[in-house]
């Protein structure tokens, strides 16, 4: 039975392999016919019999970059609704969770796809280090092979290096080439076929020398050299090398805090909670699209608290948007089965539901049902609000709705009620004084079932365990009277957000907030009061080198990039500090600096260390990637660490390396 299935398997791969018909649905309904093949040895998929030569499009996508393979019944899109779903399957990219809509002929092949493609993901997930490098390289030929002949001749290697901003001597590159070239015919031109160019690759030179005690190299050797001979030799080789400084064990992130590691018994009051602010947004906030995408993202990413700005919409339907704008529309029951089906992928802690109710008292009896069919016993919705406020522990599993709520004996709430609460929506009508006078001559009426499946009652200072607070406000708040903000944050859940002028999306510095106990902005992690924070330390960091940072993205210089580190320390005001290494000329494929810096940090657990790498420009140096975590999270000794774009896409082999000294104040 098993041994059927691995052949039917192996079998279905040689055919998406050898390319299969599929159709790319785009916007309007429309199908564009194109042959699709999975290749595994490249690990890419690709397509071909696309007629718009003239057009730069994207036609093969690395496997590495799928995020998940969706049925297309469970996915939200509009432009599936005039087919078969059955037959229709999403293949979702990177961080921002770009998705390629694609259709099958039947269900037999649309399987085939699922299947397949599910399989590589997995196979690209388990690599081990040489099989990424040497993946890596090879797109890296695949680029630079314009005439797609397989092979690249020493102009065109000189042309990829440039692209790899390594900037070689012409004649050390020449006696490479030569040596390199082993399958040279005479009297043709010579030529590196991809082979030969992935085997030269692999003996690069390494990013440093490293010391460790005697009695771990055995240790070090046995579990990441790949030769067997050298591990009887108690040898490494510089493969092995690159595998062990590449490994889990030396990454400056401890591995032991990707799982939850705090108390997580104590009230919620008690823990920062990653939130997100006008969830459904993907651009702008005047007239950019809403996507039930959006909220998958942000699940996925780990958020716990997601907005939803309600209002209604035609045929008894409410919707989602951004009130006052241009922004497009999303049905509200989408949203809640995407919540529903993406609630705890990253975490199994609750995830709030924080609602801007401006929908009718109809529309919002339909938003309760919606609530309580399609969330069932993932919904809290308690008949009392406990006196004590919950834990995350105790909450764990639960879709918990963050909104106003009807009192024991009011059906109605009032203006009166909602002194000290401004949601963003009030924010941004404060812009426009007819409707900021309209929104005052009304009372908010509440529908009974609506106000039944609420959480977390948010009402104001008085009431309530949830209020919200602008940007502006907040930041007079802690500017003035910074214990007092401390001191709500302990009684009750301080939620942040933007300004209503931030109509580009761009965020606020969360840190102050934070720095005050404003528990809802972007991290997840416990918190205490600040007067028991602890004993300072001191950070030795000792910037070593880089290995293969790319180019700026969208960058239209051709030339080999000039990179520099900052490094950044986020914390409270004494802390709060950054510096800059110097400026490596001419080389983003393996940088070296060897340079020190030194910082004092008196409240450790509300510091974050953030890297970010720039291309020296003479005029505005151009960002090429970050890397943050929380001080508290960093392990000592040489680690190395991984850059991201500004989307939250990981940046492919590239790595820093770093040596840490931390002690105690």
């Amino acid at each position: 039975m098993d041994r059927s299935r691995s052949k039917t398997g192996k079998a279905n791969m040689d055919i998406l392999g050898r390319g299969m018909l599929l159709h790319k649905v785009k916007g309007g309904g429309m199908l564009y016919p194109r042959k699709f093949i999975l290749d595994t040895k490249n690990m890419v998929l690709r397509y071909e019999g696309s007629e718009k030569r003239l057009r730069r499009k994207k036609t093969s996508w690395s496997i590495s970059k799928i995020r998940e393979v969706r049925e297309g019944e469970k996915d939200y899109s509009k432009r599936l609704d005039p087919f078969d779903r059955g037959r229709c399957l999403a293949v979702i990219f990177g961080a921002n969770h770009d998705v390629l809509y694609l259709y099958a002929d039947n269900y037999e092949e649309r399987d085939m796809w699922l299947k397949g493609l599910r399989f590589a993901k997995h196979i690209d997930q388990y690599m081990d280090q040489k099989e990424q490098a040497d993946r890596w390289v090879r797109e890296a030929f695949n680029m630079a092979d314009k005439n797609n002949d397989g092979s690249l001749d020493f102009e065109e290697i000189m042309k990829l290096l440039k692209q790899l901003n390594a900037d070689l001597d012409r004649k050390y590159v020449q006696q490479m080439f030569d040596k390199a070239d082993t399958r040279r015919i005479k009297g043709e031109k010579p030529t590196l076929d991809r082979e030969e160019f992935v085997k030269k690759a692999r003996n690069r030179g390494t990013l440093l020398k490293m010391t460790v005690p005697e009695d771990q190299v055995k240790d070090y050797i046995g579990a990441y050299e790949p030769q067997k001979q050298l591990q009887l030799d108690d040898h490494m080789s510089t493969i092995g090398f690159r595998v062990l400084l590449a490994s889990q064990d030396q990454q400056l992130f401890n591995p032991a805090h990707r799982r939850v590691y705090q108390d997580m018994t104590q009230p919620l009051t008690h823990y920062f909670i990653n939130s997100s602010h006008n969830t459904y947004l993907t651009e702008d906030q005047l007239k950019g699209p809403s996507k039930v995408e959006a909220y998958i993202t942000a699940l996925t990413r780990g958020c716990r608290c997601v907005e939803l700005d309600c209002w209604d919409g035609s045929d008894n339907e409410p919707v989602i948007y951004h009130g006052y704008t241009l922004t497009s529309k999303i049905y509200f029951r989408d949203v809640i089965s995407a919540i529903k089906d993406y609630a705890f992928q990253s975490s199994p802690y609750p995830v709030i539901l924080s609602i801007e109710n401006h929908c009718s008292v109809k529309q919002q009896a339909v938003m309760a049902d919606y609530l309580r069919t399609i969330l069932g016993d993932l919904l809290y919705a308690p008949e009392q609000i406990p006196d004590e406020i919950p834990s995350p522990s105790d909450l764990k599993g639960k879709i918990v709705l963050k909104g106003k709520k009807l009192g024991s004996s009011s059906r109605i709430i009032s203006n009166e009620e909602d002194v000290g609460e401004v949601s963003d929506e009030d924010e941004a009508a404060e812009n426009n004084e007819q409707i900021e006078k309209e929104k005052k001559s009304k009372n908010l009426k509440l529908s009974p079932e609506f106000s039944d499946v609420i959480g977390l009652k948010a009402i104001g200072f008085r009431d309530g365990i949830f209020v919200s607070l602008g940007e502006n406000k907040v930041i007079k708040m802690i500017e003035n009277e910074p214990e007092n903000v401390n001191k709500l944050s302990q009684k009750m859940l301080v939620r942040t957000y933007p300004a209503g002028s931030r109509t580009d999306s761009s965020n606020y510095n969360p840190i102050p907030m934070w720095n005050t106990g404003c528990q809802v902005g972007d991290l997840f992690k416990e918190k205490r009061s600040l007067s028991r924070y602890g004993s300072g330390k001191t950070l030795k960091l000792t910037i070593i080198s880089g290995y293969q940072i790319p180019k700026p993205k969208d960058t239209t210089k051709g030339e080999v990039i000039d990179p520099f580190i900052k490094v950044e320390i986020h914390g409270v005001r004494a802390d709060t500090k950054q510096v800059k290494t110097s400026v490596i000329q001419n080389n983003g494929f393996n940088p070296r600096w060897d340079e020190v810096v030194n910082f004092t940090i008196t409240t450790p657990q509300l510091a974050v260390v953030r890297f970010a790498i720039y291309d020296s420009d003479r005029y505005v140096d151009d960002f090429i990637g970050y890397y943050v975590l929380p001080f508290t999270s960093m392990q000592e000794g040489y680690r190395q660490f991984p850059l991201f774009t500004k989307q939250g896409d990981k940046l492919p082999q590239t790595k820093i390396l770093v040596h840490v000294e931390i002690k105690e104040i």
